[in-house]
């Protein structure tokens, strides 16, 4: 009997999985019958996850091993998966997560605090690999920021391989995706508004002016044009040079960190920063200090500061879509609320996190419908006399996902049937004449 729910259980295993990866992403899955190897294209590391509690001495030759699903991980400094567990509701097979002072989610108040050495964890997440020690690392890159929006948050599938639950992961993604690719289809023909990302280094005095994929790809799709000097990443310890390159400049996302400005820090602290005098007559020529418009990621923080927009931007690409193409067109989707970006330079305060305004820790389905979509051009001069189709972002409609899962169940049954039936079979002519006994080895 036990073999036969082993067989069944490796079974149910390749039929549950099997998805397909665009490697785009920085990682790929193969798989195999009892197992699959997860690449992380960007680090060049390999993981064997091992299915039914099997052995795992015979997989060799990988960066780690490991027994999925996992059921209690720690986090190494990639703080940015806490909400990839979110969205699978699986927050509580995190055991422990460092550094605990950056985690703004009320979702993982309650951590167990267990010690990130401690061998009672499966694994630990983590910018290094190591498979040679207790708890095992696995090396996650989605912070790389050659990454696309889409791509960062597609690291929720490579989250959900390591529980098994990859289609799941697929789904949610599906429908981040969806929402995304609705808003940039709208912004495609609105004109074009120069946006640069900004950041200060307090200990250097030192700015940065950014071009990378992951902002010029989330300027783009929201149908701005990307400002970045010489069109690559620059710092500036000369503030007439960064104040120069920001001349033409409709509008500033600044993304420093928080340690660089004091706490409720206001837009005169970050232009006396910059360097730029309003008592200058040039001053009032510059389109974003005139017009007021300087924000920063800033707009969610914990009790302590600490903006949400460093942990939970990469999982939510719709999101920062929205919030760009909401910073430039107010009109656009009005019922919309900004999540992370906040106007310094008009007084916005931040808002303070809290569980009553936090999305749910625990229903997917409030945290994808936060974000909605209207699929229709976006003409910012003139509203539209025609109804919109609202793209919901659900994938599959209900028939469908009802049609799918009783297909799913009878295939299931059907080789349980199968399996059980050829089983018994064998077991009652082996035992009928000779009846032979076998140890349990000779039966592999």
């Amino acid at each position: 009997m036990r073999l036969f729910f082993l067989i069944l259980c490796q079974l149910l295993y390749v039929i549950a999985q099997n998805i397909t990866v665009d490697p785009s992403s920085g990682f790929t899955v193969e798989y195999f019958d009892t197992y699959k190897v997860v690449t992380n294209l960007i680090t060049n590391e390999k993981y064997a996850l091992v299915c039914c509690g099997l052995d795992l001495s015979a997989h060799t030759g990988y960066h780690a091993v490991v027994n999925t699903p996992l059921k209690n991980v720690g986090i190494d400094t990639e703080l940015q998966l806490l909400p990839f567990f979110e969205l699978l509701a699986i927050t509580d097979k995190v055991r422990s997560a460092s550094p605990a002072a950056n985690i703004t989610s009320p979702c993982f108040e309650e951590l167990a605090n267990v010690s990130l050495n401690d061998t009672s964890l499966d694994a630990i997440f983590s910018t290094t690999t190591d498979g040679t020690t207790l708890p095992k690392r696995i090396g996650v890159s989605l912070h790389d920021t050659q990454l696309s929006p889409l791509q960062q948050s597609s690291w929720i599938i490579f989250v959900g391989l390591f529980f098994d639950l990859e289609k799941t992961a697929y789904d949610i993604y599906y429908k981040i995706g969806l929402k995304y690719q609705c808003h940039k289809s709208n912004l495609e023909k609105t004109g074009k508004k120069n946006v640069a990302w900004t950041s200060y280094d307090a200990v250097n005095d030192e700015w940065c002016i950014y071009n990378n994929n992951y902002i010029n790809t989330i300027t783009t799709d929201a149908g701005l044009t990307l400002s970045a000097h010489n069109n690559e990443t620059t710092y500036f310890k000369d503030k007439p040079r960064f104040q120069a390159a920001l001349s033409l400049v409709d509008f500033v996302v600044d993304i420093t960190w928080p340690e660089n400005f004091k706490e409720g820090f206001s837009f005169e602290d970050w232009r006396a920063a910059a360097g730029f005098d309003p008592n200058n007559p040039a001053y009032d020529v510059i389109s974003f200090l005139a017009k007021k418009n300087v924000y920063r990621t800033d707009n969610l923080v914990d009790k302590h500061g600490f903006s949400d927009w460093h942990n939970r931007h990469a999982a939510r690409a719709d999101l920062v879509l929205t919030d760009v193409i909401h910073m430039v067109y107010n009109t656009y989707e009005p019922t919309y609320d900004s999540t992370w970006l906040r106007p310094i330079a008009q007084s916005s305060r931040p808002h303070v996190i809290s569980k009553i305004t936090y999305p749910s820790c625990t229903d997917t389905s409030q945290r994808i419908s936060i974000n909605i979509c209207h699929l229709q051009a976006f003409d910012p001069k003139h509203e539209s006399s025609t109804a919109p189709k609202l793209v919901s972002g659900n994938g599959l409609d209900t028939g469908a996902k009802v049609g799918i899962a009783i297909g799913v169940i009878a295939g299931v049954l059907i080789i349980a049937a199968v399996v059980y039936t050829c089983f018994f079979r064998k077991k009652s002519a082996e035992t009928t004449d000779d009846r032979r006994f076998y140890k349990m080895d000779d039966t592999q």
